[in-house]
């Protein structure tokens, strides 16, 4: 009889360390699982930043070239508008001498 719990205590000790080891394992498994996930997230985290600077560095070209363009429209307005009103007074003064010359 005690030969038999003697036997049953060894199998429980040895259950009991096969426990305690996959539980180790399990710990380094979780572990490992771990950094890959966050050594992924910050792969993917710096793969994004990377695409967002190159669309800031294209919104951005797209901007100076856009008010590039506004200030030419501008510009050749303001040329229109110049040319308008200089041809006015020129024919204004070119009518008031007609005036005083008759």
């Amino acid at each position: 009889a005690a030969e038999s719990s003697d036997a049953q205590a060894e199998e429980r000790e040895a259950l009991l360390e096969a426990l305690r080891q996959e539980r180790g394992q399990e710990h380094e498994d979780i572990m490992q699982l771990r950094l890959s996930l966050f050594n992924f997230t910050a792969a993917q985290s710096t793969q994004i930043k990377d695409i967002l600077l190159e669309q800031l560095a294209a919104l951005k070209d797209i901007k100076l070239r856009g008010s590039g363009r506004n200030k030419e429209k501008f510009g050749l307005s303001r040329g229109i508008l110049g040319s308008f009103f200089s041809a006015r007074e020129s024919k204004s003064i070119n009518t008031s001498q007609d005036s005083n010359g008759r």
